[in-house]
Parts: C-alpha cells; sequence; structure tokens
C-alpha cells in the first residue's frame, strides 16, 4: 500500500507500508488521503495488480509502468511527457468517477486484456494512444457518455482480435485514427456505434457483425 510518507517517489521504499519497492509478484493499492500523490519519474515501476482507488491520484513522467495482470482506476491516471507508459498483461477497468490527462499525444498505453469503462467514469483519453496486443482475445465494454479513446491501434496476432461487445450501453468513440495491422482482426459486436472520428486503416480484417461505424 502506498503511503508517501517520505516524498512522491513511486521507487523510494520509504513510502510503501512495507518499506519495500513493489516487484512484478506484488498486488498495489493506492489509497485516497495520503500525504502525496504517487509518482513514477526516476525509472520505471512495476506491480502485478493495481488499484487506484476512488480519491487518489497517480503520475507518470517520461517513464513506464508494467503491470502483470490487471489495472483499476478509480480516480484520476496523469501522464506527463511524450515518453510515458502502461503496460497492463491483463484487464484495465476505468470506474465511476476515473478521469486521464496526458501533457504529450505521444503517450501510449498497452493492454493484453479487456478494456471496460463503467458507468460514470470520466476519462478522456483523446491525447493518447491505446495499442490492444498480446496472445489472448480483447473486448471493449462501454458504458460511460464520458469516456472516449485518442487513437486505437490493433496489434494481436491471428487469431486473436479485439471486439467491440455488449454489454455496453453507449457508443465506442475514438477521436483519432483506428487501425488495424497486418493480420490482425477487429470486430464490431455491439448494436451500440462505432464513431471513428479520424481514419480507419484496416492492414488487417474489419468485421461489422451489428450497429453501425
Amino acid at each position: 500500500v502506498w503511503t508517501g510518507n517520505y516524498n512522491s517517489d513511486w521507487n523510494d521504499f520509504r513510502n510503501w507500508n512495507y518499506m519495500t519497492v513493489p516487484s512484478t509478484d506484488v498486488d498495489v493499492i493506492i489509497p485516497q488521503g495520503t500525504i502525496r500523490n504517487a509518482h513514477i519519474y526516476t525509472s520505471n515501476a512495476y506491480c502485478r495488480n493495481i488499484v487506484i482507488e476512488n480519491g487518489a491520484r497517480l503520475n507518470i513522467s517520461d517513464r513506464q509502468l508494467i503491470v502483470s495482470n490487471n489495472m483499476e482506476i478509480g480516480e484520476e491516471l496523469k501522464f506527463f511527457g511524450e515518453l510515458a507508459r502502461i503496460n497492463v498483461e491483463g484487464n484495465i477497468t476505468w470506474k465511476n468517477g476515473s478521469s486521464f490527462e496526458a501533457s504529450d499525444t505521444a503517450c501510449v498505453i498497452t493492454v493484453s486484456g479487456d478494456w471496460k469503462f463503467e458507468t460514470g467514469a470520466q476519462a478522456d483519453l483523446t491525447g493518447a494512444i491505446v495499442k490492444f496486443d498480446g496472445s489472448d482475445f480483447s473486448h471493449l465494454y462501454i458504458n460511460s457518455t464520458g469516456s472516449r479513446f485518442g487513437r486505437l491501434v490493433v496489434n494481436k496476432p491471428a487469431p486473436y482480435s479485439l471486439s467491440f461487445e455488449d454489454p455496453s450501453s453507449e457508443d465506442l468513440v475514438i477521436m483519432d485514427d483506428l487501425i488495424v495491422s497486418v493480420n490482425c482482426k477487429f470486430y464490431q459486436n455491439s448494436i451500440r456505434n462505432l464513431i471513428v472520428l479520424g481514419d480507419l486503416y484496416a492492414e488487417g480484417n474489419f468485421y461489422q457483425q451489428h450497429g453501425n461505424t
């Protein structure tokens, strides 16, 4: 559990309740009400699962957070600099009240599992690139009117794919381009609309099963 008792540096052991910087097999909680917000800026950071509770914030400046399982965002995630990165090998869930801010449009979030915008999330990722990769099937569930993507890239090799699925109560909005890379697949399986304000590059396969694009 993050305490922030000494400074804001994620990689300073004095800021953690067990006086140990998390590794790839450690679950992390960033709670509300800490003295200082957690900040990844001196070197890359690692954990197994991470929960950013409602009322808490995580900052990343030109470094990478590698999450070997799942990430849950309950409040604020902020990126500073074009080299800010998150790599999540499991699922990402944006909870009610969650938000995103980026100082540069080159920052990247890479996901191998599912992506969920829950009701009440306010995660506007217009200033980010979201990439889906890895050897697993990934699904998008959109249940928030205040959340949207910037650029969305599908890099999952066949036979794996990314799909927009039900139950989704809201449209999938992409403010930039949707890119389906060579030998990759995207499925529009939801009855909701897929809205792409940039270009649709389908070097791989794009399947329209339901809804409108």
